[in-house]
């Protein structure tokens, strides 16, 4: 018995009424030091949802303590995206902590943390 998983893939696109733009970062060297640049290299549809109740303190925006939930973002199956990444979805910026591979994924399951 096949899986199918385009019909999956189909029914599973109708849950994600968000826009994710997905980017990555090249650090370039200059005289005054390192400066980071972020380049989109996908922009998907997406869901973001809570893991958990609550959040943890953790190192956020402008280098200051502040309150981090975990996020369960959804993308498309097969979506380009690492841990070096971040996303922005509805303008907020969450960095991406773990993206776990699954075989025959109908989604694409990142775990993140909003920064913003």
């Amino acid at each position: 018995m096949s899986i199918p998983l385009g019909a999956l893939r189909t029914l599973a696109a109708g849950y994600r009424p968000d826009t994710a733009v997905i980017q990555r970062p090249t650090v370039t060297e200059s005289g005054d030091g390192q400066s980071t640049v972020w380049t989109t290299v996908a922009t998907v549809s997406c869901r973001v949802s809570r893991v958990g109740q609550g959040g943890n303190e953790g190192l956020g925006g402008a280098a200051t303590i502040t309150a981090i939930g975990q996020r369960r973002i959804k993308l498309p199956a097969g979506t380009d995206v690492t841990p070096a990444d971040r996303i922005v979805c509805n303008g907020v910026v969450y960095e991406v902590a773990d993206v776990p591979k699954i075989s025959n994924e109908v989604e694409r399951t990142v775990i993140a943390r909003e920064v913003q």
